[in-house]
């Protein structure tokens, strides 16, 4: 049914601590209006402490086996996910739209044994939505090409350890993408949104998220 149990055992006063963290938290989300049970909401706060709010905190990898034709929405066929077992088609399409990360995996159409498993590793729709609309341009410094017309980059590549999520993502145009990868130049980016860019010269470019002051 898509669902699953984490039961954790430990020492008295720190698992009662941590329940009465969870019940306050829970009932803070039900006095604000929630009309879901107190049992409902405290499954749910906990796995946020856990684990972020929308799985921001999560570094682990955890695999789900979906048939491209399952995302399209052209069939219902079950997906797997690793360790736990089937799940229903609209189960995948819902973890599919959130901030997930997609990679190409070629099977056999007969007994499905992978064939080729693709070294590059694609963003959600959700989450490269989710880094168009915060970026709004090229996050170049005196860029101003919209976020629309450009392309989604890994700040640190992923073949050098780099993760597909929201604080090593950003929207550069064609050009300025090249001047990352071909020209010299290198950005970090400290937090979501916040670019730091060094040119071949060792000049450094500040270009602070929108929702940050400028730097003096």
């Amino acid at each position: 049914d898509g669902m699953g149990e984490l039961l954790i055992l430990g020492s008295a006063d720190r698992t009662m601590a941590a329940f009465q963290l969870i019940d306050r938290c829970a009932r803070q989300i039900k006095r604000a209006g929630d009309d879901r049970t107190l049992a409902q909401i405290r499954a749910d706060v906990a796995l946020d402490l856990l684990l972020g709010k929308d799985n921001c905190r999560r570094k682990v990898v955890v695999y789900l086996t979906v048939p491209a034709t399952v995302l399209a929405g052209l069939s219902d066929q079950p997906g797997e996910l690793n360790g736990y077992g089937p799940l229903t088609a609209q189960a995948c399409r819902e973890l599919a739209d959130q901030h997930s990360t997609w990679q190409r995996v070629l099977t056999d159409p007969i007994d499905h044994t992978v064939l080729n498993v693709g070294r590059k590793r694609y963003p959600s729709a959700a989450l490269a939505e989710h880094v168009r609309v915060r970026d709004k341009t090229c996050r170049f410094h005196g860029c101003h090409r919209p976020a629309a017309t450009c392309e989604i980059d890994h700040t640190l590549a992923y073949d050098d350890g780099g993760q597909t999520c929201d604080d090593n993502l950003g929207m550069f145009c064609l050009q300025h993408h090249h001047a990352k990868h071909d020209n010299g130049w290198t950005v970090e980016q400290p937090t979501p949104g916040h670019f730091i860019w060094t040119s071949p010269l060792g000049r450094t470019y500040d270009m602070p998220a929108d929702d940050e002051p400028p730097p003096f």
